[in-house]
């Protein structure tokens, strides 16, 4: 039907009105073919949902990706396809309705946070542990996102198992940390050369703690005399802790279960001891031993702690601790070898100048003890002169004493070799001891385990040096505490030890105390002469020099182990003897008077003139020299008169082993004494060795003069 176009406003209002019923007429009629269409449609929709849930159903059922669907109001597993179940190790009716906090490692509240972060987005990426039936851990590799089932919003879960891409990616990174930790360690041992062995341990002890994350790790030594073991050292999360004086290891840490021996520990051993809370909650300790020094006898251990049960160490981890154990040890080693030669050093040059300074004033101390020993027997002086020669004698005397401290540090001091029982040396000195501590509250205590006491050495050094190691204990202990002597055998096998001991067997002293101890850099100064940490007055600093010199010139070592507040030890070295100690009875004295004639060859004219003096009232006739040459041309022409000729030691030009060769070249038979202001040393033994018949070391007392002097002429008359 065609509409012609309206002319008028009523046309228009007419036309209007005819298109409406037109449409309403359209409307009527298609009504059944839209109802018929919706129909149409909703059967579409819902045979297309029922294909996709097929499908979902089969994916989820066939796939072999382990996939899980997550109740998030109840945390629970709403479904799991068979892959889950196989990986997991449950059957699926046990692994449903089971609690994701079950499988997760994760605590709660960081698990909660997670799985709100997967809710806000389609798909979100994890890294978890999960905990599969049997109790192993598996790390895994976990898409998720939220998922609407039949109106309910849940969470789907696509899992992989990564534990081995893991593990090698663990191993990469691990052995870049090794690489890392093993440059680091070597760089802290071998870079610092001022460092000392504490620090360094500390440092060392600090690095591995970190890296191996063990709390707490301890350092301790094992005492191979009696088995004790005694921690030095222990680090733990707040750094490293200085135990308690004479702390012992754990007890769980011990082969015997008493906390005094360890007994039969062997490298990579774990021992475990299960302790109690406050509370009473079980826990496992456990610690990995690692051997400090040689494996098969080492010195010390360090325990790797592990607080949360027994640890499974990498066998690549424990081999690297061991790597830097012998490092370290190998680097102490090498400082200790490294201090000891300056040290040696050091004293030697020392020595070297005391040595020289005894000498000259022994030469000195010989003429002024000879005088006054020359006034003593002139019987026309007044009493008060007399005394006051006696009181030079005596003053004398003293210097003479503190010289041969001197030449014992030294090791030239006098030196009368015979076999010594040591046992009896101890227990004089401590008799003496004994008389300076009575109103102290000071225990003395021996202890003599050694099955061979005998040394070869001279008595009086010996006996001096244990009585200055017993004073310097006494004085080390204000409010008391105990000294203990103790002698042990020990056997060197291996002359490559940190003390250069000799092979053989060696008699051990020991000198311990419970005092105040000392400080590294005390110990450190402990044999210089004149080195002391007494006030004014109360000290020369010569005690432990003496001691120093008297061990090696007895072919020896000696050693000082010492913290502040924990005492001190100190341990001789002494090569034993074969020989057994005979007592020698005393000859009885006989009038100090003789006859002949002697040739005294010394540079020092007051050396000469006190000799000359001291001979002459004791009836020799006595003839001088003032050098080597001089004594020759003298000799040469008067030989046939001279009993016995006296040569000094040290003289300029020719000494007294060059000057006693061309006598003897003059007369073969000569009678020749030495006078030294040193001990038998090297160069003196040369020349007793040459045929020279005795040695009188300055200064001497007129009565030691003429007695050897008077042996030697009465055996040729």
């Amino acid at each position: 039907m065609m509409l012609s176009k309206p002319r008028t406003l009523r046309d228009y209002v007419q036309r209007k009105r005819e298109l409406h019923g037109i449409r309403r007429a359209l409307f009527s009629a298609s009504h059944p073919i839209l109802e018929a269409a919706v129909k149409l449609s909703r059967k579409e929709h819902n045979d297309a949902l029922s294909e996709s849930e097929s499908r979902y159903s089969s994916i989820f059922q066939n796939n072999h990706t382990v996939m899980l669907l997550v109740d998030l109001e109840k945390w629970s597993i709403v479904d799991a396809n068979p892959a889950a179940c196989a990986f997991y190790g449950y059957e699926k009716g046990d692994l449903v309705g089971k609690s994701i906090s079950d499988i997760n490692l994760l605590d709660k509240k960081e698990l909660s946070e997670r799985l709100a972060e997967a809710m806000q987005k389609p798909r979100t990426k994890f890294y978890f542990s999960h905990r599969i039936a049997d109790g192993r851990m598996r790390d895994v590799e976990v898409h998720t996102g939220p998922i609407t089932l039949d109106g309910k919003q849940l969470l789907y879960s696509i899992i992989h198992d990564v534990t081995e891409q893991k593990r090698i990616e663990r191993m990469i990174k691990r052995h870049g940390e090794f690489s890392a930790l093993r440059a680091e360690i070597w760089s802290t041992v071998w870079s610092d050369r001022n460092i000392s062995e504490e620090d360094l341990i500390k440092k060392v002890m600090d690095r591995l703690g970190q890296f191996t994350n063990s709390d707490p790790i301890i350092f301790f030594r094992v005492d191979r005399r009696n088995g004790n073991a005694v921690a030095e050292l222990e680090w733990g999360k707040s750094g490293i802790v200085e135990p308690s004086a004479g702390k012992m290891i754990p007890k769980f840490i011990l082969a015997e279960h008493h906390g005094e021996k360890v007994i039969d520990i062997s490298s990579q051993t774990v021992f475990c001891d299960k302790k109690a809370d406050d509370q009473g909650n079980q826990s496992a300790s456990s610690f990995l031993l690692v051997p400090y020094g040689d494996e098969n006898n080492p010195e010390g251990y360090f325990a790797f702690g592990e607080k949360m049960g027994k640890r499974i160490w990498e066998r690549r981890e424990k081999g690297l601790l061991n790597e830097m154990s012998r490092i370290l040890f190998t680097r102490i080693e090498q400082m200790d070898l490294e201090s000891r030669l300056r040290q040696h050093e050091k004293l030697e040059a020392l020595g070297r100048l005391a040595g020289g300074i005894a000498h000259d004033f022994n030469n000195m101390l010989t003429g002024i003890l000879g005088y006054a020993e020359l006034l003593k027997g002139n019987e026309s002086l007044d009493p008060q002169t007399l005394q006051h020669a006696e009181m030079i004698s005596t003053s004398a005397k003293r210097m003479a004493s503190l010289t041969q401290k001197l030449l014992a540090f030294a090791r030239k001091g006098k030196y009368s070799v015979q076999t010594l029982a040591v046992h009896d040396i101890i227990d004089e000195a401590v008799s003496v001891l004994e008389r300076g501590i009575e109103d102290k509250n000071i225990n003395l205590i021996r202890k003599f385990n050694a099955d061979n006491c005998c040394i070869e050495g001279d008595e009086g050094l010996v006996y001096n040096a244990l009585l200055n190691l017993g004073l310097n204990a006494r004085d080390a202990m204000p409010n008391g505490g105990g000294i203990t002597f103790e002698t042990r055998n020990v056997n060197v096998t291996n002359s490559h030890n940190h003390l250069g001991l000799a092979v053989g067997n060696h008699l051990v002293i020991t000198v311990r105390d419970s005092g105040i101890g000392m400080s590294e850099e005390t110990r450190r100064k402990a044999f210089e002469p004149f080195f002391t940490t007494k006030g004014v007055g109360k000290g020369i600093g010569l005690g432990l020099a003496s001691v120093y010199g008297t061990v090696k010139s007895h072919h020896g070592q000696v050693e000082i182990r010492s913290k502040v507040g924990k005492g001190t030890v100190v341990e001789i070295y002494l090569p034993v003897s074969d020989k057994i100690r005979e007592k020698i009875e005393e000859a009885p004295k006989e009038p100090v008077q003789g006859h002949g004639t002697v040739l005294v060859v010394d540079d020092e004219s007051i050396v000469r003139g006190v000799v000359a003096n001291l001979l002459d009232i004791s009836g020799y006739d006595v003839r001088q020299c003032s050098n080597g040459a001089e004594a020759i041309e003298f000799y040469a022409k008067n030989w046939q008169g001279i009993d016995l000729v006296m040569i000094d030691m040290k003289m300029p030009g020719l000494d007294g082993k060059a000057c006693f060769r061309e006598l003897r070249k003059i007369n073969p038979s000569i009678k020749a004494m030495l006078m030294t202001g040193y001990s038998l040393d090297e160069d003196a033994k040369a020349s007793m060795d040459e045929g020279m018949v005795d040695y009188i070391p300055k200064p001497f007392e007129i009565e030691t003069l003429v007695r050897t002097i008077q042996k030697h002429i009465k055996e040729k008359k």
